[in-house]
């Protein structure tokens, strides 16, 4: 989606339609549903627990976000930046970007996922302050696929906000180091990081990672 601040800022930018208005937003609705037996449906679980975790970091940042002056871009970089910790950005900078990635060495790794960060912060933290009332339910589970990975979960939801008819999603997410994070979203089938990457030929039109790295700082 988000996003690729992926999942959650990019379903910022996803829901960025909806009318602007003087009134706080609504709490988020969560709800879950038992887990599976078994290793993968502890995974699962563990997945969704993870999504609800994010969906109230996103309520955090909307509150903070519509609560910045409007010049205030570096208030708007930090009401934002809370939702990089449920991202895994690696996975994310690698399918966004994956020729630099390939070629790039370690440190350039970390330098062009702070320039995609920069990037898409600037572009999609506004958004965050046209969100109202938005709500976030999770869905009945689906059986997994059964060649998916033990460290990748897909979590279906309902998402909608004021003015914004609801938008059915599976969030995707990976077991990293630091728990279950969000690298992906299927919105009507389709990936999200796909279509961000689709609407970035400004950013990917560098051949040269360095110069990439400096065109995302810009």
């Amino acid at each position: 989606m988000a996003a690729a601040l992926g999942a959650l800022s990019l379903l910022a930018a996803a829901l960025a339609n909806a009318p602007d208005a003087a009134s706080p937003p609504a709490p988020a609705v969560y709800s879950a549903t038992p887990s599976d037996r078994g290793a993968r449906g502890h995974a699962d679980a563990s997945a969704r627990q993870a999504v609800v975790t994010a969906a109230k970091a996103f309520d955090t940042a909307i509150a903070a976000a519509q609560a910045t002056p409007g010049d205030d871009a570096a208030g708007l970089h930090a009401a934002a930046e809370p939702l990089l910790a449920h991202l895994d950005l690696p996975r994310i900078t690698r399918l966004l970007l994956p020729h630099h990635w390939r070629t790039a060495t370690e440190t350039d790794r970390l330098a062009l996922e702070q320039a995609l960060v920069e990037h898409l912060l600037a572009r999609h933290a506004p958004a965050l302050r046209q969100l109202h009332d938005w709500r976030l339910e999770l869905l009945p589970r689906q059986p997994p696929a059964s060649d998916r990975a033990p460290t990748l979960a897909e979590v279906p939801v309902a998402i909608s906000a004021r003015g914004v008819s609801e938008l059915r999603l599976t969030l995707r997410l990976s077991s990293t180091d630091d728990g279950w994070q969000l690298y992906d979203a299927a919105l009507f089938g389709m990936s999200v990081v796909a279509m961000v990457r689709s609407s970035l030929p400004d950013l990917v039109a560098d051949a040269d990672t360095a110069g990439l790295i400096a065109t995302g700082h810009r």
